[in-house]
């Protein structure tokens, strides 16, 4: 099975279950610095840039197309898809 969700669910990238996981990525802005979650910045990053400024972080949710990419990839396996 492949759950199909965004970097905003807070999940481990790995299941425990054996069920693959695949992040569509966030693009996050902070400091006037733009970052694609998963990609240019990882969560630990993240939460060490939000130590050290008083800036307020923006996201903006993944594009439609990032989505149907993932879903197309992932339908190629034949496994159910969540």
């Amino acid at each position: 099975m492949h759950i199909v969700t965004d970097r905003g669910a807070d999940l481990a990238t790995h299941s425990p279950s054996g069920a693959e996981l695949v992040f569509a990525p966030l693009t996050i802005t902070l400091d006037e610095s733009t970052f694609t979650s998963g990609i240019d910045i990882e969560p630990e990053e993240f939460y060490k840039a939000l130590d050290h400024t008083d800036a307020f972080p923006t996201t903006s949710q993944p594009a439609p197309g990032d989505f149907a990419r993932i879903y197309a990839d992932a339908a190629k396996s034949g496994k159910e898809i969540l």
